[in-house]
């Protein structure tokens, strides 16, 4: 027969179960309904996976919480469970949805949940989860860049520094472009000369030349480089797309230069049978374009040649 404890024992041995129970089931309820939030390595909550093949699709997600049983659960844009996994690699390539929010979750022992059902349905087989308090969505597409147009509405202007003025150019920001925002400066051939984010460019600093302005919209980091190529490279460590149309520029730099002349006439009469053309030849000036400016003893101009060569009457 087995002994019976006094009553006062058992009374003392329920409570210290008791206590125990109440101890550990607190522990393993702490473990889990802490607050939690979930990050990418740039801190932002709207994140592009490129819709092709390219390893960007993968991002690394972390958690501020030291919960030994962590896992993210990839939700549509309703929220609905589309898939849980453990590790903090995901990739966001190959058929899936469009639009993806990413929330962390924090368990005990094991997860029950139903693909399809609301995030908020999914519990602990014996213990506790908690969700994040962020969500960060996942949009599986290429941000999308603007035709690059100046602030005037152009798209193709000019100027020359032999002023004393600072060239500025200033560019429209995009109106539905996503992503991050930049300008790109090429030569023709697409060889990169600089890039800048605001909407205004000191181009002082540029030789001269001909140039196009491109708006490149991106994810992730920048990674190019001055002298590569637009069109040939990676632009960022994530997702980028080009601006269909650019914007064109042209600089020149103008100096007036010393005029030597050809034609020993001085003298021209109309309608004598012979040629009135007058030449003269320019020294020390340059520019991409020279023209002859005939005036009378007034300063008023008369005529004006393209070339070395004025028709005179």
């Amino acid at each position: 027969m087995t002994p019976t404890l006094p009553l006062e024992n058992r009374i003392i041995r329920f409570l210290n179960l008791g206590l125990i129970c109440l101890v550990f089931c607190f522990k393993l309820h702490s473990q889990c309904t802490s607050p939690h939030t979930i990050s990418v390595n740039n801190n932002e909550t709207e994140l592009f996976a490129c819709a092709d093949s390219k390893p960007f699709n993968v991002l690394f997600f972390k958690s501020d919480t030291s919960q030994l049983k962590y896992a993210f659960v990839i939700a549509d844009a309703f929220d609905n469970i589309s898939r849980i996994q453990s590790p903090a690699l995901i990739n966001f390539g190959g058929p899936t949805l469009a639009i993806m929010r990413v929330w962390g979750i924090a368990y005990t022992d094991s997860l029950i949940y139903t693909t399809g059902s609301d995030v908020s349905t999914i519990r602990s087989a014996t213990g506790c989860v908690r969700l994040s308090e962020n969500v960060i969505t996942v949009h599986r597409d290429i941000p999308f860049a603007s035709n690059a147009l100046f602030k005037s509405g152009s798209n193709d202007t000019a100027y020359c520094f032999n002023n004393a003025t600072r060239d500025t150019i200033v560019m429209k920001l995009p109106e539905n472009g996503s992503g991050r925002q930049s300008f790109v400066i090429t030569l023709f051939d697409g060889t990169i000369v600089d890039i800048f984010q605001s909407a205004s460019y000191v181009i002082d600093s540029l030789p001269r030349n001909i140039y196009f302005i491109y708006n490149v919209a991106y994810t992730g980091d920048l990674i190019a480089q001055k002298k590569s190529n637009l069109f040939n490279s990676n632009f960022s460590t994530s997702c980028f797309s080009i601006g269909q149309k650019s914007a064109r520029i042209e600089i020149d730099t103008i100096h007036t230069g010393n005029v030597i002349i050809l034609t020993q006439r001085r003298l021209f009469c109309p309608m004598d049978d012979k040629p009135d053309l007058f030449s003269v030849e320019l020294n020390d000036g340059f520019s991409s374009s020279r023209a002859l400016v005939l005036v009378d003893d007034q300063g008023i101009c008369r005529k004006l040649g393209i070339g070395t060569t004025i028709r005179c009457v």
